[in-house]
């Protein structure tokens, strides 16, 4: 006997431009309106209180901010999970000018799990300030566990985060957009391949209309995980609803199973040593490409927790790191004969 599935709504709306408590108040009503047969999770567009947001909406994005305490309303007087992006300020003070661009999912006794939009696109990092930290969330009960991993927008253009949501266990992928209707063709494709690769399911919310000055794609949809369109949004506004059924996800990899994590390719670590002239072609090659190269050097005949910190901590600062490795004569010298400990 197949389970019962968790019932999912995707909200498409067409936010207006300087009117949060207008656009709040109409997600109110599309909501109510779903009437005594509510879904379990509803998603809404990414910032769908705001709209478009760039530095010159700073007092918009304060109003939008406060927009979470009407979002955990919704969500306790439905009885219902309602997910969706807001601007976070990244100090709580009126005099904040750089924000986060902040996924919340919040169940009916409050926030669940927040994700800050990892990969912004040009010109939002204006006023926005990039996450660092892919998210999953059980959206499901005790009886029945539901992954899913969270996406804002540009990240559906990012295969890698959606993988390793999938590979930490997301059968059901949460994408919240604000996506524009000159690459509209763009966010159906890579919808239906972050799916299909994936073997999830995944629900999309987009905005409609134009917001700041940008004609928006629509498009909102569910996809199961065989890349088929579940239910979509027709309408300027609207729901689209479908059941998510783990029993479904699991047929799918049944008869072939790519949502697991690379083994037998990745590449050696003995790879990433190098002498000087073969670095210096590969470096000149990745920085040809925009990437920022991070170079720092060190004995390391002793790895400890600070070496580890700051080794981290490097690699951050950039898109690729360089270790420079001090050669045993070298550490000899440095540290004395009886060095180095680990040649």
């Amino acid at each position: 006997m197949s389970r019962p599935g968790l019932r999912l709504a995707v909200v498409q709306l067409a936010p207006g431009d300087n009117q949060v408590r207008d656009n709040v108040e109409r997600t109110d009503n599309i909501l109510t309106s779903l009437g005594p047969a509510l879904p379990d999770i509803i998603l809404l567009p990414e910032l769908w209180a705001t709209g478009t947001l760039r530095k010159r909406d700073l007092t918009r994005a304060l109003e939008g901010a406060g927009a979470l305490e009407a979002m955990k309303k919704m969500a306790s007087r439905l009885g219902v999970t309602i997910a969706g992006t807001l601007p976070e300020p990244l100090e709580q003070s009126g005099g904040c000018d750089r924000f986060y661009n902040t996924f919340y999912v919040i169940g009916p006794k409050g926030v669940t799990a927040t994700y800050r939009k990892i990969h912004l696109f040009p010109g939002e990092e204006e006023l926005f300030v990039p996450g660092a930290q892919p998210v999953t969330v059980n959206l499901g009960s005790d009886d029945m566990e539901i992954a899913a991993g969270l996406l804002t927008c540009f990240d559906l253009r990012f295969p890698e985060l959606s993988r390793h949501l999938v590979f930490q266990g997301a059968t059901l992928l949460l994408a919240s957009a604000l996506w524009p209707s000159a690459r509209g063709t763009h966010l159906s494709l890579l919808s239906r391949a972050r799916a299909l690769e994936s073997q999830c399911y995944l629900s999309l919310a987009n905005c409609h209309g134009v917001s700041g000055g940008t004609e928006m794609a629509g498009g909102s949809a569910i996809l199961g995980p065989n890349g088929k369109v579940l239910d979509l949004v027709q309408q300027p506004e609207g729901v689209a609803t479908a059941a998510i059924d783990s029993e479904e996800v699991e047929k799918n990899r049944g008869h072939y199973f790519t949502a697991r994590p690379p083994r037998a390719w990745l590449p050696s670590p003995d790879s990433k040593l190098l002498g000087l002239k073969e670095l210096k072609k590969i470096a000149m090659r990745r920085r040809s490409t925009g990437q920022t190269m991070v170079f720092t050097n060190g004995c390391f005949d002793l790895l400890h927790a600070g070496h580890v910190d700051y080794l981290a901590k490097a690699r951050g600062l950039g898109d690729f790191l360089v270790v420079g490795l001090n050669s045993d004569t070298s550490i000899s010298r440095i540290k004395g004969p009886a060095r180095p400990v680990n040649d």
